[in-house]
């Protein structure tokens, strides 16, 4: 991840590679060397594998309305608690600059059901015991995402309620663009604003996840033992469409496609005529080959019924 326009910016990096947040000498180098001749003072990621694989985002309809950290955490506060200590370690108590923490892929802040990093984030602050509940030292998180809304520093923003030594802001930020134009020509930060970490979501991802490196099949030919398989000529042969549909490969048979659908975090077999949903299976893979969930969820016209046999 390039970010000339940080200056004097210090990120930190796991030197797995395996990391969320970054920094980095040597990446060849053990974490053990390095330690030894002290020219990289390293922080290893915390590793709470089974909360993970959501990528540092929450399934939670109307997180907005909650208050309670505990609740709108839920199974992902153990790490994330983790990593408000680990991004802590970046600064200094003595240093009157407060804690500025940029988390890059954010999530939208006006998503209905998937809690934005930074609020997750800014939560565990809240919650967690440790050095900065003292008010001493001040925490700023920026959650930045491509869809939400403009707003200029000065300009009033919705924020959960937070400590007076913790705030939250979120900026209108496209990964695609140069980052500088749009943080401080747009005024959406002050032209003295610096980061001490840079987080990205999709790096708190440590499953085995083969999307990457595996490119979308040209055909994919579904079957199973439910008769609406049949009975609605949903079995056969999808093919690769030229375009992609929210943002992964789309697959059709004639008037139904095998899309992924962001909102449900599944691939779905859709009538491509009135976007009904005739089956799914629960997942986040990159292609529908790929989808290991044990079972489908299909519909016969009347009421829905579990497929082990897809």
């Amino acid at each position: 991840l390039k970010v000339g326009f940080l200056r004097e910016t210090r990120i930190r990096h796991s030197p797995q590679g395996n990391g969320s947040a970054m920094a980095c000498i040597d990446e060849e180098a053990t974490y053990e060397e390095r330690r030894l001749r002290g020219g990289c003072d390293v922080r290893l990621t915390p590793r709470h594998l089974e909360v993970l694989c959501t990528r540092g985002e929450r399934d939670l309809p109307g997180w907005w309305q909650l208050q309670d950290s505990f609740t709108l955490l839920g199974p992902g506060g153990k790490v994330m608690s983790a990593m408000a200590g680990h991004l802590f370690e970046v600064t200094s108590l003595d240093s009157p600059t407060p804690l500025r923490v940029l988390s890059l892929a954010d999530g939208s802040m006006g998503a209905p059901r998937h809690v934005p990093t930074s609020v997750m984030l800014a939560h565990a602050f809240a919650m967690t015991p440790g050095p900065w509940q003292s008010g001493q030292k001040h925490v700023r998180i920026f959650g930045a995402n491509v869809d939400n809304w403009f707003r200029r520093w000065w300009e009033p923003q919705w924020c959960p309620q937070l400590p007076q030594w913790l705030q939250l802001r979120f900026l209108a930020l496209d990964n695609g663009k140069s980052f500088g134009p749009q943080l401080y020509e747009g005024e959406q930060c002050q032209a003295t604003t610096l980061f001490d970490a840079v987080v990205m979501r999709q790096g708190l991802c440590f499953c085995d996840d083969p999307s990457w490196g595996s490119p979308p099949p040209a055909e994919v030919c579904i079957s199973g033992s439910a008769a609406a398989w049949s009975c609605y000529d949903l079995a056969g042969v999808y093919r690769l469409e030229q375009n992609f549909h929210d943002g992964r490969p789309a697959y059709r048979k004639g008037n139904v496609g095998l899309l992924w659908r962001s909102w449900y975090t599944h691939w779905a077999v859709v009538d491509l005529q009135t976007g009904a949903a005739y089956a799914a299976v629960r997942s986040n893979m990159g292609h529908p080959a790929l989808a290991r969930y044990p079972c489908w969820e299909v519909w016969d016209g009347a009421r829905s019924s579990v497929d082990h046999h897809v």
